[in-house]
């Protein structure tokens, strides 16, 4: 059912009038705030912790100051710390993240998780499993209790619940991918069932049922793994991956082995191998791997500010590979929420109309019937896939009734989109075409 909601949702986008994002003097793109408002530690759960203590769970919201804006793409994070009690919503890192992208205009919330007291605890793969499985669950429920928020409390953040974007950092990272591609806790060893359900009897319903309304449609992966890449399983609807690791990580593995190369730990899958998996099966990965880095490749790392002091923060961070980070995570997160340049500012128009294409289904050489009312001398046909991404895009002149396009795409479901600007209103129109072997 989760699968089908996030298809239709997906699809909206296609067919729903003013579901363009808008991005208006480069908003998103870049840093049009100099100010942003912090709201600290909204609660949205008390959980029993594995050594019986209860905490409030919550999470802080980052939004531009002074936004008109009514409806805004949001960006969820988790902090890392390996599930140690150590670092909570405020982690630097995440902090750092969340002011660059708060000043380019979305909703950042950062939130927190349970984690275990005692390090040594940790030390033991039952443990490690539970507290793994806890802060799955907790993530979970603070996405839905945003979601509540949004959908049936009047959207005080002003949220697009369509345009949802996730990601952490290490451990938050690792709970983040394990939210995204297990589907089944049968998928799990008997004893990690076990483990899981010893924690959370009510898992699999909380799976089934684990966005609560979002659409979550990216996932930033800093130095993260999964347990089984084979999770991630063809034909299925997937948030495109943005990935950053460092090749040397003693920690979370960038490729196969234990955290901390320790043999009493679970072998997990890092972002080398979840990035190999997403692109044998043709979804969309962006990966930057930091050769030769350690953990988190923009923490740490010897500069010339941390020697003379004149950045504290270059104490914790590597400037160079931060400053990266940041940029590749604000394009990747524009290239997903229908923002062209080539339309901002101007009124955008869906027309309820689905264009012919023939023949349908196609091998990919197939003509696209232009609509007769359009009376302009240029215009743009856009091909996407069932992730949203875009496999083509080309401009058009002269006054037709049809266009061919021969385009080598695998066989599946694709999305077209002609649009094209008249009296400063864009008009789009949408159809969809099958291609087959």
């Amino acid at each position: 059912m989760q699968r089908v909601l996030y298809t239709f949702l997906l699809l909206s986008f296609f067919i729903a009038p003013g579901n363009a994002t808008d991005c208006f003097n480069g908003r998103y793109k870049n840093k049009v705030f100099s100010e942003f408002t912090v709201l600290n530690n909204i609660i949205y759960a008390r959980k029993q912790t594995s050594d019986g203590r209860w905490q409030n769970l919550g999470y802080d919201v980052y939004q531009p100051k002074n936004d008109t804006v009514s409806i805004r793409p949001v960006v969820v994070l988790a902090h890392g710390g390996g599930y140690i009690d150590l670092l909570d919503q405020k982690s630097p890192d995440i902090v750092e993240l969340a002011i660059d992208l708060v000043k380019r205009g979305y909703v950042v919330m950062s939130l927190e998780y349970r984690e275990e007291s005692n390090p040594l605890s940790l030390l033991s793969e039952e443990n490690m499993v539970k507290a793994v499985g806890r802060s799955l669950i907790d993530i979970r429920d603070a996405t839905c209790s945003i979601m509540d928020t949004t959908i049936n409390h009047g959207n005080p953040y002003k949220v697009d619940y369509n345009k949802v974007i996730v990601g952490g950092v290490s451990a938050g990272s690792v709970s983040f991918l394990q939210a995204i591609f297990l589907d089944s806790l049968s998928w799990m060893s008997p004893q990690y069932q076990q483990w899981i359900l010893q924690v959370e009897p009510n898992s699999q319903a909380l799976l089934d049922n684990r966005y609560c309304g979002a659409n979550v449609i990216g996932m930033i992966n800093v130095s993260g793994a999964l347990l089984d890449t084979a999770w991630i399983k063809p034909n299925r609807i997937y948030p495109a991956l943005l990935s950053q690791h460092g090749t040397a990580d003693p920690i979370v593995p960038y490729n196969y082995d234990h955290p901390f190369h320790l043999p009493m730990l679970p072998q997990l899958m890092g972002s080398y191998l979840i990035d190999k998996r997403y692109k044998h099966l043709g979804l969309r990965s962006e990966f930057d791997s930091w050769l030769g880095y350690s953990h988190v490749p923009f923490i740490g790392g010897f500069n010339i500010d941390a020697l003379f002091g004149t950045n504290p923060l270059a104490l914790i961070f590597n400037p160079y590979v931060l400053d990266s980070t940041k940029r590749h995570i604000a394009n990747f997160c524009y290239s997903l929420i229908d923002c062209d340049e080539r339309i901002t500012g101007i009124k955008q128009n869906i027309i309820s109309f689905n264009l012919p294409v023939f023949p349908n289904p196609s091998a990919g050489n197939f003509n696209i019937q232009l609509p007769k009312e359009m009376t302009v001398n240029k215009w743009n046909v856009g091909i996407y896939d069932i992730t949203g991404k875009e496999m083509n895009s080309r401009e058009f002149f002269g006054n037709l009734s049809f266009v061919t396009i021969n385009e080598k795409l695998p066989p599946g479901t694709y999305f077209i989109k002609l649009q094209y600007e008249k009296n400063s209103e864009l008009l789009i129109y949408t159809g969809k075409v099958m291609i087959s072997d």
